[in-house]
């Protein structure tokens, strides 16, 4: 039996640091990939939509 206690903490733990790996991985990645500094982009009024029934596309009303 405690063999199998120890081999659950085990499982546990390598568990554990495959998640904060991981979390901390896609962290980085974010940070990088997508500055703080950049402005947010305004959105645009488009005005009413269509929809094109060929394609089911929605465009601007012209």
């Amino acid at each position: 039996m405690p063999p199998l206690i120890l081999l659950a903490v085990a499982g546990l733990g390598a568990y554990a640091g495959y998640r904060l790996v991981r979390s901390g991985v896609h962290k980085s990645i974010n940070r990088s990939s997508f500055p703080s500094d950049v402005a947010e982009a305004e959105p645009r009024d488009m005005g009413a939509l269509e929809r094109d029934p060929a394609s089911g596309i929605y465009r601007p009303r012209h």
